[in-house]
């Protein structure tokens, strides 16, 4: 399956909201902590709806504060 990898940073207390709330938007995307120690997570999208998971982050910056780590890559 093909698939775009973005990483970011994010508050832990934040996390099961974030989570929640993307989970909520079947086959959007998959959520997984790479390091729960700093909140750093990866969010995998399917191609062709980066879009629709943009405009959902947008919508959520002012309850849950994602700062991108490096880079995005296809897995």
């Amino acid at each position: 399956m093909d698939c775009i990898q973005r990483v970011y940073y994010i508050d832990r207390s934040q996390l099961a909201f974030f989570k929640f709330v993307l989970e909520g938007h079947e086959g959007l995307a998959l959520i997984t902590t790479l390091d729960p120690k700093v909140g750093k997570i990866a969010v995998f999208v399917p191609p062709g709806r980066e879009g629709e998971l943009d405009t959902i982050l947008e919508a959520l910056e002012a309850e849950v504060r994602l700062r991108p780590a490096e880079g995005e890559d296809k897995c």
